[in-house]
Order: C-alpha cells, then structure tokens, then sequence
C-alpha cells in the first residue's frame, strides 16, 4: 500500500491544482484524501480478499489475518469473540510490568 498511494497523491494532488486556497489547507485536505482512500481500500478488499492480498503484501494466510483486529476493532476494543490477553481494567497492560 505504500507505492499505492503515490498514485492517489498525484491524482488528489492535479485536482488540487486548479484551486486557490491557503497551501495549509491544501496539504492537509491531500493528507486526509489520500490517507483515507489507502486506509480504506485496505480495509475492504486487500485484508478480506486471498488474491488481493496476494498482489498487495505477497501473503495468502487469509484465514490468519482474519483473526487480527482490523482498523476499527483496534481502536475500539472489540474482539470477534476472541479472547482478549489483557484485562480490561489494565488496558495498557501497566501490570505486566514487575514493581
């Protein structure tokens, strides 16, 4: 997904051109545009799909990546029924820490 999102940069990056707003703006409109796109075609077809992900990372252990928290899971702590390795009242893991 890295050389991917050259591509968007470029393609958000040409519409851009024709604007005239502050090159702040413009900047951070090309991060978020081209960050999302990346982040969403990865969510929804290169982690879900065999072949995909086979043209995309060179791994085919689909089944593997499924168990893993996607995008959302991660920052909300849900789980798919796994089990969860640390408790919930330590969720930094703070305890594993010898004193």
């Amino acid at each position: 997904m890295y050389l991917f999102h050259h591509c968007l940069v470029y393609i958000y990056g040409r519409v851009l051109v024709g604007v005239e707003w502050p090159i702040a703006l413009e900047f951070t409109i090309l991060t978020l545009l081209s960050a999302g796109t990346v982040i969403a075609i990865h969510e929804g077809l290169v982690r879900r799909f065999g072949p995909i992900r086979l043209l995309f990372n060179g791994k085919t252990d689909i089944e593997e990546v499924r168990k893993q928290p996607g995008l959302v899971e991660a920052f909300t702590n849900r789980t798919r029924g796994r089990d969860q390795t640390r408790p919930q009242s330590d969720p930094f893991g703070a305890s594993a820490f010898p004193k």
